[in-house]
């Protein structure tokens, strides 16, 4: 299988667990209960993801720390969501060329109030350059979510900035 073919085809096959494992988190075959890092987590990338706006289809998610799961991914029918780490992210851009991907920092949770930092970034290719591509740049927010009675609500976006 030519590699661009081979990378294709990872990249609809985790596209495919990840959206699946988002939409039932399971543990022992049962469903299992969202944490509250799940639950702002899964706020802010729904919220940033109509802010950034990024093209219909496959968004590729990566966290600094690889911990983001697909419990804490929204469920959507707008987009194919998919969950890399920063390694695979550049094997993918060195295979398919530059992209751009959303990074999710991991929620900062004190008391009934939330922090996530979400960025829009960009992935170079290696295959005419040497070293690590992966990049920050283009765009990021910080989104709090409040704990009220009924649960966690998303109560904006904090401190955006937008590189050129």
């Amino acid at each position: 299988m030519h590699a661009r073919n081979a990378a294709a085809f990872a990249f609809t096959v985790l596209g495919t667990i990840s959206c699946a494992a988002a939409r039932s988190p399971l543990v022992s075959g049962f469903p299992r209960a969202l944490t509250a890092s799940d639950t702002v987590t899964r706020l802010a990338i729904t919220d940033a993801l109509k802010y950034f706006r990024p093209h219909r289809g496959r968004i590729i998610l990566t966290s600094p720390d690889g911990r983001l799961s697909a419990a804490g991914v929204p469920n959507t029918s707008e987009w194919i969501l998919v969950i890399l780490s920063r390694d695979e992210l550049q094997r993918f851009a060195d295979d398919s060329g530059d992209l751009s991907y959303v990074q999710v920092f991991p929620a900062a949770i004190v008391g009934d109030t939330a922090l996530v930092d979400i960025s829009l970034e960009s992935a170079r290719s290696r295959s005419r350059r040497e070293g690590q591509l992966v990049m920050g740049g283009a765009s990021a927010c910080t989104w709090l979510a409040v704990k009220r009675s009924h649960g966690w609500v998303l109560a904006g976006r904090r401190t955006c900035f937008i590189l050129d």
